[in-house]
């Protein structure tokens, strides 16, 4: 038992070291540190700012989700405790995650049952999103699928999303704003995309690379913040383009690393965690 446990709390990091590995030894190191001195550096200033404006509107989502069930704390303190959650999901693998420890400084206050109820609605909306927006843009080379039927599956898995969270999690009235949420939030990180990708000065498959990279955000539950897997799906598709490999793991490292930039920041309230609740 205990060590089934172990191997569930660590799997996410053993994939993203693996695939991470295997990645870079597919790779010219040499020509991603030369593409790397090529790139627009004030574009990936500005990807981040959209990065963290999307951060910014997923704390927002989480604390209209708290609200609405009886949760009721300051935005400061849920920015705060957003922040400190990315640093440890990002930085502490293996670790009391980010949302547990949510739920660890806020129960002293709050039902934990509700906490748990809030943070798992969150995720699920927030996935969901990505898959529907993905579906409505996906590029014809991964799926070809004429616009009057994405149109119709997007209206179909959103209707879907609504029955099942009123069903499971007793909540319909929330699903709608925090489904708007989530699609703003994935069109901030989908402008910081693009930008990296401009900085690169690629001008070609930006549809394509965008269904890669929402494919990719997708499956980053399986692994560290994504880490390793972004970075594997984009290795994979080089046969769907005309853009270099190096290039490729490039653009999903960029990502990658902007993440753990903000991440990082949440360290500052790793202290004395208590008193953001206090």
């Amino acid at each position: 038992m205990i060590k089934q446990k172990l191997y569930r709390k660590y799997l996410p990091l053993l994939i993203s070291l693996s695939l991470i590995l295997y990645t870079f030894f597919q790779i010219d190191i040499n020509l991603i540190s030369y593409n790397l001195y090529k790139l627009d550096f004030f574009l990936i200033i500005i990807s981040s700012i959209f990065f963290i404006l999307s951060q910014f509107l997923s704390s927002i989502r989480l604390l209209y989700i708290f609200q609405k069930t009886g949760i009721d704390i300051k935005l400061s303190t849920n920015n705060k405790l957003y922040l400190l959650g990315m640093f440890y999901n990002f930085f502490l693998p293996g670790g009391i995650g980010g949302d547990a420890y949510k739920v660890i400084l806020l129960k002293k206050k709050f039902k934990t049952k509700s906490l748990i109820k809030s943070i798992f609605l969150d995720r699920a909306i927030g996935y969901g999103a990505i898959f529907s927006l993905l579906i409505l843009i996906i590029d014809e080379k991964i799926l070809f699928i004429n616009i009057f039927l994405k149109i119709f599956l997007f209206i179909i898995l959103v209707f879907f999303g609504y029955y099942i969270s009123s069903i499971i999690f007793k909540s319909g009235n929330i699903f709608f704003k925090s489904f708007l949420y989530s699609i703003l939030i994935q069109i901030l990180q989908i402008i910081s995309m693009l930008l990296i990708i401009k900085s690169f000065e690629i001008n070609t498959d930006e549809l394509f690379l965008i269904s890669i990279f929402l494919i990719s955000s997708i499956l980053s539950i399986l692994s560290v913040g994504g880490v390793g897997i972004r970075e594997f799906i984009f290795l994979n598709v080089s046969s769907l383009t005309t853009i270099d490999q190096e290039n490729l793991v490039l653009l999903a490292l960029m990502f990658t690393l902007i993440t753990a930039f903000v991440s990082l920041f949440g360290i500052i309230y790793t202290a004395k965690p208590k008193r953001l609740t206090s």
